[in-house]
């Protein structure tokens, strides 16, 4: 018999972050189109891509790339 997931949790109280690990970085906008995050992750993860999008542009503009 297979067990169930409140009987792992009760079983290893140390896996009891899993939970925290389930909570998704991006969540869909309520209205209108597109994606926002919802955790401290998603918006570093964020931050970065505009990072690499900038870095790109100013390496295009310059003539480096």
């Amino acid at each position: 018999m297979a067990m169930s997931e409140d009987d792992y949790r009760a079983s290893h109280p140390e896996d009891a972050s899993v939970d925290k690990a389930k909570k998704p970085l991006f969540a869909a906008n309520s209205t209108g189109m597109g994606f926002h995050p919802t955790s401290v992750l998603g918006w570093l993860i964020l931050l970065a891509i505009i990072a690499v999008i900038v870095v790109v542009v100013v390496l295009f503009r310059t003539g480096t790339i």
